[in-house]
């Protein structure tokens, strides 16, 4: 019996990973026994505050030694490797759906952010990254003096 793992179809990401899972399987190529170092993309959410930008990347199993986060020339990077866990060597895993290896993202950073002063968390699997904007630069709402 072959196991499908459902996913919604809202996600594009989810169902090209699924499209090309199916390929593999249809071409004989259903090798799914944990590929060491096949890479993976964390999930990133980010969002803007009137004061800072949020970067959010979940890192599940990972520990701070597993997570570098490196900012040159305006390019923000989160990199690290997600190994694979093997108990012992008798452990002959059948099949798994976590993603595992080393992983790299990058973010654009507008010139508005104050790098001196990025701050980052990680905890419970989830790497925050705070963003300062620089104070000159936040928009401000300014009064219009109405006279009659």
């Amino acid at each position: 019996m072959t196991v499908i793992r459902w996913r919604p179809a809202t996600n594009p990401r989810n169902t090209l990973r699924d499209f090309d899972k199916q390929f593999a399987r249809s071409a004989g190529n259903d090798n799914n026994r944990l590929q060491k170092n096949a890479g993976w993309n964390p999930a990133m959410d980010i969002s803007e505050a009137k004061d800072r930008y949020l970067l959010s990347v979940e890192l599940p199993g990972l520990t701070h030694e597993d997570i570098r986060v490196t900012m040159k020339d305006h390019v923000l990077t989160v990199e690290g490797e997600k190994k694979v866990p093997m108990e012992n060597d008798t452990d002959n895993p059948i099949y798994s759906e976590r993603d595992y290896g080393v992983f790299k993202r990058s973010v654009h950073i507008d010139e508005d952010v104050a790098t001196g002063d990025i701050d980052a968390s990680f905890e419970s699997g989830v790497l925050t990254i705070s963003l300062p904007k620089i104070k000159e630069r936040i928009q401000k709402d300014i009064p219009v003096n109405f006279r009659n």
